[in-house]
């Protein structure tokens, strides 16, 4: 049980970063053109 809520939680984790991420680079797009 603690193993498996410790994986939902990274990959929660990852998720958000990697929206982050995108969300940065859709802004970094929009101000160069």
């Amino acid at each position: 049980m603690a193993s498996g809520y410790r994986i939902r939680g990274y990959r929660c984790g990852v998720s958000r970063l990697l929206r982050l991420r995108v969300a940065r680079v859709t802004v970094f797009a929009s101000r160069d053109r």
